[in-house]
C-alpha cells in the first residue's frame, strides 16, 4: 500500500543490521560499534580461559592481530616478521659478547628503523629531494612511490626497539617464551596508539597469572567512561571549531588564539581520552599500563610539560636518544645540543611534515632556554606557568598549521584587535566544552588523586558515570571519529578523518583553476574551495544557470561538460546526495537521485540537513560571477556512520 514506505524501511533494517552486526567499512576505534562488539567477544572468551596462562597468552595474541587486522590485513606480516626477529635478536644476545652482541643490536635497528623510515618518511624526503633539485634547476622527473603508512607502526616499532636496546644494556633478561613475547609487542588495548610500554614492566605481566579483581575492573570502569567522554565529548566537539579557524588563511586577531586553545584541549582530551581507554581495558584483564598524562597543564616549566605529556614517549627518548647524546653530563653546550637534537627527533616522529619537526626545534630550543629556571616560590611559579602555556600553546599551532605561511600569518595577525561577528558565539561554544575539562582537573590536582571519582560513594560514582555516557550518547558527534593522533603517527587519518563540503569561511576571493569549471568546492579529508583540489577528492557544488549534472556520474564529470551541482558523492564505500539551493531553485531535485535508499533528498527522517547563509553583496543574479548559496542539503545513504559536515560561507568568487 505504501511502497515507498516499505522501501525505505527495508533499506534502514539493512542498515542498521550492518552497523550493528559486521560493519567491516568501520574502523576499529575505541569509540565505534566494531570495538564494542570485539571487546565483548574478547572479554567472553577471555573470561572462559583465565586459568591457563598460555591459552591466556594465545587468545591474547590471536585477537591482537585479528583487532590489528581488521584496519588492513595486509599489514599483519610488519607487526609479525620484525616481532620475530626481535625475538630471536634477544634469544640470541643471551650469550654474545663484545662484537656480536653489538651486531645484533644493529641488526635489529636497522630492521626496525629500516621499516619505519621507509613507510612513514619516505615520501617525505623522495619530495623534498626533488624540491631541491628543482631549485637548483636541476629537472628531474621520478614518481613518488605513494606509500601507505600502517596505522600504529610509531608506536610498536619504539616498543620492539626498547626490548632488544634493554636486552643489550643487560637491564632485561630475553625471554624463551615466543607467545608472550608476540602478546608483549602486540596487546590490542596499546598497539595502536600507545602507551608505549617498557618489557621489564609489560612483558613479565604475561609470563605469570593476572587476577581480574573487583577495584581493577571499577578502575577499568572508569577509566573507559572518562576516556570516552574526554573523546566524543569533548575532543570531538572542539574539532569543527578548531578546523573552522584554521582552515580559514585570512583569520585574524584573538580567534586565532581561542582556536589554539581549543586545539590544545583538543588533542589533549583526544590522545589522553585513547590512553585512559586503553588503561582501563587492560586493568579489566588484570594488566597494568604506565600512566601516560599528568595534567600536563599544570606545568610550570617546559620541561615540566614534558614530564607530564605522552610520559611513555618522553621518557623513551629520553633514556634512547637524549642520554646517549650526553644529557646534561657534558657541559651546557653539550646539554643543549641533545634536548635540540632529541626534541626534532622527536617531532619528526609524530610526522613526516615541516610542522612537525619545527614543533619539535621550538620545543628544543625553550627546553635549553628554561632549563635552570627553578619554579621556586608561587609568584615564580605562576609567572613560571604562564610562560609555559604561552610555550605550549604556540608550539600546538605550529603543531597544526599547514604551511610556513599560515604559521608566518597567524603569528603576526594574533595580535590584531579584530573581532569577528561571530567571536562572542565562537567562545561560547569553546567555554561549554572546557568547562567540564577544567572542572574535574581542578578536583584531580586538588585531591592529588587522577581517579578521584572511586573515592566517591558507589551511588554518586555510578550517578556520575551515567551522567557522562548520556553526554557521550546525546553531544557525541560522528561517531567513530578517528583518534587525532592516528591522522599525525599512524596514518588512519588520510581519507578517514570527518569529510568536510565546500564552501568553507574565508574561501571568497579563491578563483576556479583554468579549466576545470567547478564553483562550491569539493569533498575531501580537510575541506577546500574552487582552487586547486587533491588528487583524491570528489567534486561537488552549484552552478549558477540551474542545470544538474548526471547523478550517477562520478562527481565532477557531468554528462553535459557543465558545473557539477551536486548529485552522487562516492567516499569510503558510501553515498552521500548533494543538493544546493542557488538563484532561487535547486541544482538537483530529488528525482535525480536514482538510489531507493535516499527517498527524498529534502526528508529529515533521512538524514538530510540543510545551511542558511546571507546573501552575497552581489546578489543571487543568474550568470553572476557571485554564486549566492542560499542552502545546502547533504543526504547520506543508511549504513554510513560518518555524517558530512557542512561549511560556513555565503559565496564563493568562481568567475
Amino acid at each position: 500500500m505504501f511502497p515507498g514506505v516499505s522501501r525505505r524501511l527495508f533499506f534502514e533494517r539493512q542498515a542498521w543490521r550492518r552497523r550493528l552486526l559486521w560493519d567491516k567499512e568501520q574502523f576499529m576505534y575505541f569509540n565505534s560499534t566494531a570495538f564494542f562488539w570485539f571487546l565483548t567477544g574478547f572479554l567472553l572468551l577471555f573470561f572462559l580461559v583465565r586459568g591457563s596462562l598460555v591459552n591466556r597468552n594465545r587468545l591474547i595474541v590471536a585477537a591482537s592481530y585479528f583487532f590489528y587486522g581488521w584496519w588492513d590485513w595486509r599489514f599483519l606480516s610488519l607487526l609479525l616478521l620484525p616481532s620475530v626477529a626481535d625475538f630471536f635478536v634477544g634469544s640470541l644476545m643471551e650469550n654474545a659478547t663484545g662484537a656480536k652482541r653489538r651486531r645484533l643490536l644493529a641488526f635489529s635497528l636497522l630492521v626496525n628503523l629500516g621499516v619505519l623510515g621507509f613507510f612513514k618518511y619516505f615520501d617525505f624526503f623522495w619530495e623534498n629531494v626533488f624540491q631541491g633539485l628543482s631549485a637548483l634547476g636541476i629537472q628531474a622527473n621520478v614518481p613518488m612511490l605513494n606509500v601507505i603508512l600502517p596505522v600504529g607502526i610509531s608506536f610498536y616499532t619504539f616498543q620492539r626497539l626498547s626490548y632488544t636496546i634493554d636486552v643489550f644494556r643487560g637491564r632485561v633478561k630475553p625471554t624463551r617464551d615466543i607467545v608472550a613475547f608476540l602478546a608483549y609487542v602486540s596487546f590490542f588495548p596499546q598497539l595502536v596508539a600507545g602507551p608505549i610500554e617498557r618489557a621489564a614492566s609489560l612483558l613479565p605481566q604475561f609470563t605469570s597469572a593476572r587476577r581480574i579483581t573487583v577495584s581493577g575492573t571499577e578502575m577499568g570502569v572508569w577509566l573507559i567512561v572518562w576516556g570516552l567522554f574526554k573523546k566524543v565529548v569533548i575532543a570531538d566537539n572542539m574539532g569543527p571549531l578548531v578546523d573552522m579557524v584554521y582552515t580559514d588563511p585570512t583569520a585574524k586577531g584573538p580567534v586565532i588564539a581561542l582556536a589554539t586553545l581549543a586545539f590544545g584541549v583538543q588533542i589533549y582530551c583526544d590522545f589522553s581520552g585513547y590512553s585512559d581507554i586503553a588503561r582501563g581495558v587492560a586493568s579489566m584483564l588484570g594488566f597494568q599500563l604506565m600512566l601516560n598524562f599528568n595534567l600536563p597543564y599544570f606545568a610550570v616549566t617546559p620541561s615540566d610539560f614534558w614530564r607530564r605529556w605522552h610520559i611513555s614517549l618522553s621518557t623513551w627518548f629520553r633514556d634512547y636518544v637524549y642520554i646517549p647524546l650526553g644529557g646534561n653530563r657534558r657541559g651546557a653546550a653539550r646539554n643543549i645540543l641533545s634536548l635540540l637534537l632529541t626534541m626534532l627527533l622527536a617531532g619528526l616522529w609524530h610526522g613526516a611534515g615541516w610542522n612537525f619537526i619545527l614543533w619539535g626545534l621550538w620545543h628544543g630550543v625553550m627546553l635549553g632556554i628554561f632549563r635552570n629556571y627553578s619554579p621556586e616560590g608561587s609568584l615564580r611559579a605562576l609567572l613560571g606557568w604562564m610562560v609555559t602555556m604561552a610555550v605550549v600553546f604556540y608550539g600546538w599551532m605550529l603543531f597544526r598549521a599547514q604551511s610556513f605561511e599560515q604559521i608566518r600569518n597567524y603569528t603576526v595577525h594574533i595580535w590584531l584587535p579584530e573581532f569577528p561577528d561571530w567571536f562572542t558565539s565562537y567562545g561560547l561554544n569553546v567555554s561549554v566544552f572546557l568547562v567540564p575539562l577544567v572542572l574535574m582537573q581542578l578536583w584531580q590536582k586538588k585531591s592529588g588523586d587522577l581517579m578521584p571519582a572511586l573515592r566517591l560513594p558507589a551511588v554518586w560514582r555510578y550517578a556520575l558515570q551515567s551522567v557522562m555516557l548520556y553526554c557521550v550518547a546525546v553531544f557525541g558527534v560522528a561517531k567513530g571519529t578517528p583518534f587525532i593522533y592516528f591522522q599525525f603517527w599512524s596514518g588512519a587519518g588520510d581519507g578517514q578523518s570527518p569529510i568536510w563540503v565546500a564552501v568553507f569561511r574565508g574561501l571568497a576571493g579563491s578563483r576556479v583553476a583554468t579549466g576545470s569549471g567547478f564553483v562550491g568546492g569539493w569533498v575531501g579529508p580537510l575541506g577546500g574551495g574552487c582552487g586547486d583540489v587533491p588528487s583524491t577528492s570528489a567534486y561537488v557544488g552549484c552552478r549558477s544557470d540551474g542545470h544538474h549534472s548526471a547523478s550517477r556520474r562520478k562527481p565532477g564529470r557531468n554528462a553535459d561538460g557543465g558545473t557539477v551541482v551536486g548529485g552522487l558523492v562516492l567516499l569510503d564505500g558510501c553515498r552521500y546526495a548533494v543538493a544546493c539551493w542557488a538563484n532561487g531553485r535547486w541544482g538537483v531535485e530529488p528525482g535525480n537521485i536514482e538510489l531507493p535508499e535516499f527517498g527524498s533528498l529534502l526528508d529529515p527522517a533521512k538524514e538530510s540537513f540543510g545551511r542558511n547563509w546571507d546573501s552575497s553583496p552581489q546578489g543571487c543574479n543568474v550568470g553572476s560571477p557571485w554564486l549566492c548559496v542560499e542552502r545546502f542539503v547533504v543526504a547520506r545513504s543508511p549504513g554510513c556512520s560518518r555524517p558530512l559536515f557542512v561549511g560556513e560561507r555565503s559565496f564563493l568568487w568562481c568567475g
